[in-house]
């Protein structure tokens, strides 16, 4: 029995395989492989802006400063594949049992900085960008004496580094293969047709969302108590 997570060549050939495309061993064969993991760009961050995946959860701790209200978040010791930040989930610092409350305004994280409040931090900002393009985290108030050489952890959804042809033909993607197999194909078809949504793209592209939102679904808790609608499907959790 195989893994149900696939390479980007596996994903690659099975989609020629259902477009009547010769398969390859590297997808810089030709420009159809070539442009289908441009397409598969493109399904990840489809896949990333959906929903909160567990296959990307990651965390990173943030050294404390005394009187200091903005830091980098130090993803570069991590592997390439969780390097990227595509979102924040949880702040909480050590000390603090309860998560910090997020400050959705900038411009309120900026007058509440103005303060100069120092104490135990209670509620966190996204603050800006680092030179890898990740979020920069803001504490309010700052840390106080005790919480000097402290850490603050963040919980956060990776971004996948972006994949390319030939290079990365073996990397496995983080996302269940049939999920990335319909989504390709479906991307493909509507490529292939110039853009016009024909039938076919039709019928694949539904069979890709039933797939990515049963995926997700698939990984939550289940009791029965919420119901979660979007155009054309529902799930319960």
């Amino acid at each position: 029995m195989a893994s149900p997570y696939l390479t980007v060549l596996e994903v690659v050939n099975e989609v020629c395989d259902r477009m009547n495309v010769r398969r390859v061993t590297a997808t810089t064969t030709n420009l159809f492989t070539r442009n289908c993991v441009n397409l598969i760009n493109d399904i990840v961050e489809d896949l990333c802006d959906y929903g909160t995946w567990n296959e990307l959860q990651a965390s990173a701790a943030v050294a404390m400063v005394c009187g200091q209200s903005v830091y980098t978040i130090p993803t570069t010791a991590l592997v390439t594949a969780k390097r990227f930040i595509h979102s924040i989930q949880e702040v909480y610092v050590s000390g603090r049992i309860a998560s910090l409350e997020p400050i959705a305004d900038k411009n309120e994280f900026r007058m509440l900085t103005r303060t100069y409040s120092i104490g135990t931090p209670s509620r966190y900002a996204v603050y800006g960008s680092d030179g890898d393009g990740n979020p920069r985290l803001g504490l309010f108030p700052r840390p106080g004496t005790q919480f000097d050489g402290n850490s603050a952890f963040v919980r956060f959804q990776v971004l996948p580094p972006r994949y390319e042809a030939g290079t990365d033909d073996n990397v496995v993607m983080p996302f269940p293969g049939r999920v990335m197999v319909a989504g390709l194909h479906a991307a493909a078809i509507l490529d292939e047709s110039g853009g016009v949504q024909t039938d076919q793209y039709k019928a694949a592209q539904g069979k890709f969302f039933v797939l990515r939102n049963n995926s997700l679904g698939r990984q939550t808790a289940k009791t029965g108590e919420f119901t979660r609608f979007q155009p054309g499907m529902s799930t319960r959790t």
